[in-house]
């Protein structure tokens, strides 16, 4: 950036979202790394607590697709489930 900070954003479901500004390239790098983890590995997380139902009961995944979101609320990504 011109002011010789760096941003940081992440991508899911074709949505950017924001995570913040940062001073050192070694804070941009952990915060990608967090989000990361909390965006992908949550998205793994439920899906594999879906898929272990969806397989023991196969009329109740097309009842119940999966639903994964993220949003940004008070300045922070979170993830949503159902």
């Amino acid at each position: 950036m011109k002011d010789q900070r760096y941003r940081v954003d992440i991508g899911f479901k074709k949505k950017r979202f924001y995570v913040g500004m940062f001073d050192t390239f070694e804070e941009v790098v952990q915060a990608r790394l967090d989000a990361e983890k909390m965006v992908y590995d949550g998205f793994l997380k439920a899906y594999k607590a879906w898929r272990e139902k969806a397989d023991t009961d196969p009329s109740w995944a097309e009842s119940h697709p999966l639903k994964f979101g993220v949003e940004k609320t008070d300045g922070r990504l979170k993830v949503l489930t159902e």
